[in-house]
């Protein structure tokens, strides 16, 4: 689940830094924005699927502990 979310995460990020530099190389303010955008977009993603790993993992050793 969160490999996947993360993968995607990445996967935006990857797509806005090519968005971001053809809008560089073809001088196109628009386009440069876009992938930014793009950029914090799966930035966003990323800390979000890093929190649910780390919620998931608590509640792991919380249930561990417990158990015990």
């Amino acid at each position: 689940m969160a490999t996947d979310e993360k993968f995607n995460a990445v996967a935006d990020q990857v797509k806005g830094k090519v968005t971001e530099t053809a809008g560089k190389i073809m001088d196109d303010k628009s386009e440069i924005v876009k992938g930014k955008a793009q950029q914090g977009v799966g930035e966003a993603k990323e800390k979000v699927a890093d929190l649910k790993e780390k919620m998931h993992r608590d509640d792991l050793d919380a249930h561990h502990t417990t158990d015990s």
